[in-house]
């Protein structure tokens, strides 16, 4: 694959404070680049976007080719709402979806864009799979 093309890896979140470190290691994990991980929690009550916060900025010294947008959003929108938001906020030409519930493998992102290059990526509107 020559010139590959941006993806953003979206990370919906809402509540899941105790699931987050699994699915911020599994998106900060992802091999694939240029990658930007697009980070947006739903109006948290348990302390999830405070936890955000505090392991984005850990993980962005780690991984300082990647570009990350974090967002809160002031009310619940709901999981199409928060998706919606999310895809506002991506710049990708593909977007990867995972909840804070999530384990990603890392080559999970390099596998979705093989196979939407493989099938056309004009003409391909969903990729879904199970367990990368």
């Amino acid at each position: 694959m020559s010139e590959l093309p941006l993806v953003s890896f979206c990370l919906l979140s809402y509540n899941q404070k105790q699931y987050l470190i699994g699915a911020l290691k599994g998106a900060f994990a992802q091999t694939y680049r240029p990658l930007e991980i697009v980070i947006s929690d739903d109006g948290s009550t348990d302390g999830s976007w405070e936890y955000i916060q505090k392991a984005v900025a850990g993980f962005q010294q780690e991984h300082p080719d990647v570009a990350v947008v974090i967002n809160r959003n002031e009310h619940n929108l709901g999981n199409l709402g928060n998706w919606q938001k999310c895809g506002e906020l991506a710049h990708g030409e593909l977007l990867v979806k995972a909840d804070g519930d999530d384990v990603s493998l890392p080559e999970r992102t390099t596998r979705v864009v093989e196979e939407w290059m493989k099938a056309g990526k004009e003409s391909v509107k969903v990729i879904h799979h199970d367990g990368w």
